[in-house]
C-alpha cells in the first residue's frame, strides 16, 4: 500500500492545483473521484492516492481513530469513501480531508475495551 501511495503522490505532485485559491472540499474530490474505478490511470491513482495518503496519516499518527483490518484494499477504501460521499451529500461543502477522514474512522473505528472489564 505505501508504494501505491508514494506513486500516487509523484504522480499528483506533478499535476497543476485543481483549485489553488482554497483547500479541495469533498464535492471536489467527489466531482472529480465519482467514477474513479473507470476514470484514466492518472484520475484514478489521483483518487486512491488522496484517499490512502490520509488512511496512511491517521494510522501514523497514533491517534487510534482507525483500525484497519488486514488485508483492506486502497480501492476498497475508495469505495467507502465514495459511498459515504453518496450518502452524506450534506457534507460535500466540508474540507475532503475532513469527511474522508469521517468515512474511513466510522468503516474502521478501533474497538476499545470496556475499562470494567479489563
Amino acid at each position: 500500500m505505501r508504494i501505491v501511495s508514494l506513486l500516487g503522490a509523484l504522480l499528483v505532485a506533478g499535476l497543476p492545483a485543481a483549485t489553488p485559491a482554497r483547500a479541495q472540499t469533498a464535492m471536489d474530490y467527489y466531482s472529480q473521484c465519482s467514477n474513479g474505478m473507470t476514470a484514466g490511470v492518472l484520475n484514478r491513482g489521483y483518487c486512491h492516492s488522496y484517499v490512502t495518503g490520509l488512511v496512511n496519516g491517521l494510522i501514523a499518527s497514533g491517534s487510534g481513530l482507525i483500525c484497519l483490518p488486514q488485508g483492506v484494499t486502497d480501492t476498497q477504501l475508495v469505495m467507502i469513501v465514495q459511498n459515504f460521499m453518496r450518502s452524506h451529500p450534506e457534507r460535500l461543502n466540508q474540507s475532503a480531508t475532513a469527511v474522508i477522514g469521517q468515512a474511513v474512522t466510522r468503516a474502521f473505528p478501533c474497538r476499545r475495551q470496556d475499562p470494567v472489564t479489563q
